[in-house]
């Protein structure tokens, strides 16, 4: 559910410090995420899904499961890409939505409430 609570802390990956990594982990991160994003975009969903996987295989965030949870909705993968969502905001409900109209609107009807 999106709603605002100030208590919540932030849990998104730009703002996130990597527990017990180094920063060679923390940059892998970040690579990987930006990757899975760049391929995602060229409609490489099962690559993207291998680079988000690698990612979280590292370090779990908000931002990590949002976009697998794009990638499972750009797969029509609906009850996966659920899932994925509801952790993501459970993490950070501030979380912003991604700028796809269609997710977009499907964020709003089943989050927004």
């Amino acid at each position: 559910m999106l709603v605002e609570n100030e208590n919540i802390q932030d849990t998104s990956l730009a703002n996130s410090e990597l527990p017990d990594t180094n920063v060679f982990d923390a940059n892998l991160v970040t690579y990987y995420y930006v990757t899975a994003q760049q391929t995602l975009f060229k409609g490489k969903l099962i690559a993207a899904m291998d680079f988000i996987d690698s990612a979280l295989n590292i370090y779990e965030c908000a931002d990590l499961f949002a976009l697998k949870g794009t990638i499972y909705f750009k797969m029509d993968s609906i009850s996966k890409a659920e899932i994925l969502f509801m952790k993501a905001f459970e993490l950070d409900s501030l979380l912003p939505i991604p700028p796809s109209p269609e997710l977009q609107k499907w964020l709003i009807y089943n989050f927004h409430k």
